[in-house]
């Protein structure tokens, strides 16, 4: 679950993002106001917040100065936490490049847009908070080569990500690889969505070349022919992992 923060001067407008937000994200648990730059770093320092919609025209301490606060007291935790919605166009070179900003909204755009970037950042923050659990990293990568994958390969690391992501999702259904699994780990590897997929086809294909129909057989559970396809590896490979949960 993820705690957020909305540092708004507009207490109407505030309470319209947090409720369009939650009603469309479970992830969130607690949703905060901070009025001013003086109560935003004040609950900065006494609570655990995991991502912030912050406008930039605010009393006391701007959002350029909030940022300027985090960035010197080596808050690395927000890194990539941070949405800018705010209809300061003139200040938005201050925030360029700034590696605390996942992305700038202005206030001008349909909510649904703030919906869609809290969305991303949300699955974002699942995904590598599974990945630091070394025992589930260990059962897909021995999955993986136990299968016929080269775990040095590129495309074996992405399909890895891939079941890593959707092993902490709650809502696997819903959920479309193109759509909402490769664009994370994409960003994450500063590459494009149809690279991760070209490269994640390449590796399958590759123990298409060497794997026997037998061990096809055996592993999946019926002939396929030697024809294994990305997302039937993913949803086997999760089946097993909830198995043994």
């Amino acid at each position: 679950m993820l705690n957020m923060l909305v540092v708004e001067d507009n207490i109407i407008f505030a309470k319209t993002l947090i409720n369009k937000v939650v009603q469309s994200n479970q992830q969130l648990r607690l949703c905060m106001i901070a009025t001013d730059g003086e109560e935003a770093i004040n609950i900065l320092g006494k609570e655990k917040i995991d991502i912030i919609l912050l406008d930039l025209n605010l009393p006391k301490y701007n959002g350029i100065e909030i940022l300027d606060f985090i960035q010197k007291n080596k808050r690395e935790e927000y890194i990539q936490s941070i949405i800018v919605v705010s209809g300061e166009m003139n200040m938005l070179e201050k925030i360029i490049g700034n590696p605390f900003v996942y992305s700038y909204i202005d206030k001008t755009q349909i909510l649904d847009e703030v919906v869609k970037q809290v969305n991303e950042i949300s699955k974002e923050k699942e995904f590598f908070s599974k990945k630091n659990d070394s025992k589930i990293i260990e059962k897909i990568d021995r999955e993986l080569v136990n299968i016929g994958y080269n775990i040095k390969y590129l495309g074996t690391s992405y399909l890895a990500d891939c079941i890593y992501l959707l092993y902490s999702s709650t809502n696997k259904r819903n959920i479309k690889l193109e759509r909402d699994i490769y664009p994370i780990i994409a960003k994450n590897n500063n590459t494009t969505t149809n690279t991760i997929k070209c490269d994640i086809i390449r590796a399958t294909k590759q123990v298409e070349n060497i794997i026997e129909k037998q061990k096809v057989k055996k592993y999946f559970g019926y002939y396929i022919d030697k024809k294994i396809k990305p997302k039937l590896v993913i949803s086997t490979i999760l089946r097993k992992l909830e198995q043994e949960t």
